[in-house]
């Protein structure tokens, strides 16, 4: 098995934890969107994309981490994962997709590696306990924007660099 259907298992509330098959190259659309109790998932060294939707709104993931051969993260694919404590994104990724990790509330310290290359808007978008962020050029701040939230500003750290600076707001063009 290379692949599944879109939302395969979309709606699965009984879902707690997940292996995926070793053969395994992407995650389809919505494949595990809305799996309320899943709080669990092994991602296979042979995946390379994680398609738009597909962890959508499954608030107990506690933490993710995408494998090295990862190379996108598609829009929305892990919004609302509302305890979602912990991502590990890979050095090989270059695309992370519009609001990918959006609304996970719980989220404290992200390392955007230097090979990500372009980043959709509010990739980080009202993760309120996001407090430190550390990216591969201070120019692409505003796409990984997140917004204000009770702690204030993430501190954003260029990679490679010791100084911090805020992290830049969304305009309002």
């Amino acid at each position: 098995v290379t692949s599944f259907g879109d939302y395969a298992f979309n709606g699965c509330t009984a879902l707690a934890n997940v292996t995926l098959p070793t053969s395994l190259t992407s995650i389809a659309s919505g494949a595990f969107r809305h799996c309320s109790s899943l709080t669990h998932v092994t991602l296979p060294n042979s995946l390379t994309s994680i398609d738009n939707y597909a962890f959508e709104g499954c608030p107990s993931l506690i933490e993710i981490a995408i494998p090295a051969n990862v190379t996108s993260i598609g829009t929305k694919a892990f919004q609302y994962c509302s305890f979602l404590e912990s991502v590990t994104l890979s050095n090989s990724l270059t695309t992370i997709g519009d609001y990918a990790f959006a609304y996970c509330g719980e989220l404290n310290d992200v390392v955007i590696p230097d090979s990500v290359t372009s980043t959709g808007t509010f990739a980080f978008a009202f993760d309120l306990q996001l407090s430190n962020f550390v990216i591969p050029d201070l120019d692409a701040a505003a796409e990984y924007t997140t917004q204000r939230s009770p702690r204030g500003s993430p501190t954003v750290q260029p990679s490679g660099q010791r100084s911090t600076q805020p992290s830049a707001q969304p305009s309002s063009s």
